[in-house]
Parts: structure tokens; C-alpha cells; sequence
């Protein structure tokens, strides 16, 4: 009961999860070894999804019981400004970079 050849529903979920990372991945012409980033990124917009197996509703809102904010769901492999925290730069240093957003944190994104 315990091998994945048992378990065909947790078999196919893995299936089309990793088929949806080759496509962004594809998608954004980012290198083939992102494929973690891609993948936490695709569970990640998934949760804010609405599923017929909850009746439609959003699974983050009914685990964190309140409405879910998604306005700050950008595509994988967006182009993307980082700031400088790390230093007090100098006068004519720079402040930013320019990176590829490839992924969420609890404050913020992953930029590449």
C-alpha cells in the first residue's frame, strides 16, 4: 500500500506538476537547473488557485481562514528590479539590479 505504483492520484499530481515546471521553464528560456525554483513556484501559484475537490474555493484561504491577496503573482522568469540592501552603497553606486523574478518567499521573491 505504501509504494507510488499504489498510489495513482499522488502519481498523476507529481506528472503534471513537473509537465507544468518543463513548460515555464521552456517558456522563459531560463537554464534547466531552476527546475526546484520552477516547481515551488508552480505549488506555490497552484494553492491560489480555486480546485473543484474544495468546492471551488481557494486552499490558502481555507488554511489561513481569511482572503488571499494575489496581486503580487508576476510570471516565471519575469524581468525584475532588486534592490541593494546588504552595504550603505556610495553616492554614484548602484541601488539596484536587474535579475529574473523565478520564485516566492515569505517577504518577497527569488530573483536570478
Amino acid at each position: 500500500p505504501y509504494s507510488s505504483a499504489a498510489n495513482g492520484v499522488a502519481e498523476h499530481k507529481h506528472g503534471v506538476t513537473f509537465d507544468r515546471v518543463r513548460t515555464i521553464i521552456h517558456d522563459s528560456g531560463l537554464p534547466p537547473f531552476l527546475c526546484n525554483y520552477g516547481c515551488a513556484y508552480i505549488v506555490y501559484t497552484d494553492n491560489l488557485l480555486p480546485a473543484s475537490r474544495t468546492g471551488f474555493m481557494i486552499p490558502a484561504e481555507i488554511w489561513h481562514q481569511k482572503r488571499v491577496d494575489v496581486s503580487h503573482l508576476r510570471p516565471f522568469g519575469a524581468i525584475a528590479w532588486g534592490t541593494v540592501v546588504d552595504g550603505t552603497p556610495g553616492k554614484l553606486d548602484l541601488r539596484g539590479y536587474l535579475g529574473r523574478m523565478v520564485g516566492y518567499k515569505e517577504r518577497g521573491t527569488y530573483l536570478l
